[in-house]
């Protein structure tokens, strides 16, 4: 019975990549972050995770959820 207690918990956060950009003009993008460097972030948008990689400068971002 704990174990499934413990699965049922855990199910949530498994499986879900997706990454949420708040933009400081309160702009919110779907996202997977690939990477996260000094200055910039590279992610490709969550619906279209084929597609080209988008850069956002960090002074431009608010929070990553």
């Amino acid at each position: 019975m704990k174990r499934l207690l413990l699965i049922l918990l855990c199910l949530p956060f498994i499986g879900f990549g997706q990454d949420n950009i708040i933009l400081k003009n309160g702009e919110e993008i779907s996202s997977e972050v690939l990477k996260i460097d000094e200055e910039n972030i590279h992610f490709k948008k969550f619906d279209n995770p084929e597609g080209p990689t988008y850069i956002k400068q960090k002074k431009d971002v608010f929070m990553i959820q």
